[in-house]
């Protein structure tokens, strides 16, 4: 079976933005949408909220909840389970949660060697439970779950508004980003004075900047050290500001204070 071919790059973004929930906030419950894109990073840096806050942000409405040590499971439905099939059923997860991606892509994101993933792609693809899909003249994957987006998603994108977090699944690998997305940026990990902690401007499914902020919890104040939109035709966007708005209200803010 031969892949088949969607020279725009939209569509294939609108896949991915759908498949990890991020058109619309949807009314799933928490369990299914953390199942879905294969988990939430906790990070305990409060620059913002803690990633897992900002993940369910942007997908769910009332994101808060409350992290149980006893959560009821008394037997793990991977117990007795091998290597093997373990990694066939969690790369076949995440090839889910993206929608479009490649082996290397899934390496970068589970640390499982380029070589181990492709024989997993290669046996799912067999099984018909992922096509290789075209885009230009680089063939990738997706799930046979997402196929029926390629349609819908042709339609056009939500041209909703979301801030990314750098801790976001969705950004983790620069590389496959910058395939898809035509996005990169510079995040570096540590402590020190001045560090920045973007926040990537997603509107519909097109990258249009970053926010530089910063949670000032002491004076309940929400600091915007740099605001930087590159794609000029959203300088002026309202709903890039609403989602500010929201967010610094959900950071429980007073007031949003943009440094010169």
């Amino acid at each position: 079976m031969g892949a088949e071919v969607y020279d725009e790059k939209s569509i294939i973004r609108n896949v991915i933005v759908s498949s990890q929930h991020l058109d619309k906030r949807c009314t799933d419950s928490i369990e299914d949408i953390v199942s879905d894109i294969c988990g939430l990073q906790y990070d305990p840096n409060p620059t913002i909220h803690l990633n897992h806050y900002m993940m369910l942000w942007n997908r769910k409405k009332e994101p808060l909840y409350i992290l149980k040590e006893n959560i009821g499971i008394k037997e793990w439905p991977n117990s007795g389970m091998d290597k093997n099939r373990a990694r066939s059923i969690i790369i076949e997860k995440l090839i889910a949660s993206f929608g479009v991606t490649y082996p290397v892509h899934i390496s970068h994101i589970t640390g499982i060697p380029t070589a181990e993933v492709k024989p997993f792609f290669s046996a799912l693809e067999q099984e018909g439970k992922i096509a290789p899909v075209k885009v230009g003249k680089k063939s990738y994957y997706i799930h046979w779950s997402k196929t029926d987006l390629l349609d819908r998603c042709a339609e056009g994108d939500s041209e909703e508004v979301r801030l990314i977090s750098p801790m976001d699944i969705l950004v983790r690998d620069q590389t496959w980003l910058k395939t898809f997305f035509d996005y990169s940026y510079t995040f570096e990990y540590f402590k020190k004075k001045g560090m920045k902690w973007p926040l990537s401007i997603l509107v519909g499914n097109r990258f249009v900047g970053y926010f530089d902020c910063k949670m000032e919890w002491r004076t309940k104040r929400f600091l915007i050290k740099e605001k930087n939109i590159f794609d000029s035709a959203f300088r002026d966007h309202k709903g890039i500001g609403l989602a500010l708005q929201d967010l610094a209200a959900f950071h429980g803010a007073e007031d949003i204070v943009e440094i010169k």
